[in-house]
């Protein structure tokens, strides 16, 4: 197992297979770019790439690849070339992965749908922002305001340790998290834990569309959201709903302003029935 301090040498093939080039240094940090790589300060460049990292022994570190710690597109790692900061896979995890690729399968970057509040992953907590519609996090129930408090029973506090758990999974890969919820009337804090399976795209964000223009000013001596205008032959108009009707509710979240109307609706499943309670009676667009 590769440590800090350690010999590592760079092999690398520049022209002819008899001549490798090799570069010389030590293993200068583990557990880089989220948990998936060894960084090296011996000098690596694109005729390094897909060789082995190897310690004094000749035994395999890991396997040179290019690699950033922020970016994921084809030219990422680039920047590193001959810098002293090179990184490799370590050979344990290939080990691991191994079987995955007998089977035929491709290793995608797995990915729940959360978004934090905050802009400082080092400093703030895993406070949830947002969690995407259709996501494994949403339909998990996770929801905003919810504070993850443990990932695979192993308390975070920072949303960086959340990412890093995140990062160093792959699509198919299963994730437990434990997380505290605080109902805004009574002020009381529920813990409850939820498992994910990560998946490997998201499915890009669609607006609802029900076809109807909520009042522009709230009402003062009526209960919930006046309708205004409905679309010809819109889902609103289909199921009825006409000008002058009041919404009082979506599905269980109570709306007495377009506000809370607009956010009740966005967050809502795409391609699920939504319930609206209006005050003729109840309308499911």
């Amino acid at each position: 197992e590769a440590a800090v301090g350690m010999w590592s040498i760079a092999v690398g093939r520049t022209f002819e297979a008899e001549l490798p080039n090799t570069s010389v240094g030590i293993v200068s940090a583990v557990n880089r770019i989220w948990g998936k790589a060894l960084q090296t300060d011996a000098k690596i460049s694109p005729v390094n790439y897909g060789g082995p990292l190897v310690d004094i022994r000749g035994r395999v570190l890991g396997v040179l690849v290019p690699l950033s710690p922020t970016e994921t597109d084809d030219e990422s790692g680039a920047e590193w070339y001959d810098s002293g900061i090179g990184f490799a896979v370590p050979m344990e995890h290939i080990l691991r992965m191994l079987p995955r690729w007998k089977a035929g399968a491709d290793l995608k970057a797995g990915l729940i749908g959360i978004r934090f509040r905050g802009q400082n992953i080092y400093a703030d907590p895993p406070l949830l922002a947002h969690a995407r519609a259709g996501s494994p996090a949403y339909k998990a129930g996770l929801r905003k305001g919810d504070l993850i408090g443990a990932v695979e029973g192993k308390p975070v506090d920072l949303q960086v340790q959340v990412m890093e758990a995140i990062q160093s999974r792959y699509a198919g890969d299963t994730l437990r998290l434990t997380l505290a919820r605080t109902d805004a009337a009574t002020n009381k804090t529920e813990s409850f834990d939820r498992e994910l399976t990560l998946i490997d795209h998201l499915d890009p964000y669609q607006r609802p569309f029900l076809g109807f223009l909520p009042e522009r000013l709230p009402s003062m001596d009526r209960n919930g959201v006046g309708v205004r205008f409905v679309y010809d032959k819109s889902p609103a108009q289909e199921k009825g709903l006409a000008v002058g009707d009041r919404i009082t509710a979506v599905g269980d979240v109570p709306v007495s302003q377009r506000e809370q109307l607009a956010l009740a609706v966005a967050e809502s499943e795409p391609g699920k029935p939504l319930t609206l309670h209006v005050e003729r009676g109840e309308q499911k667009l």
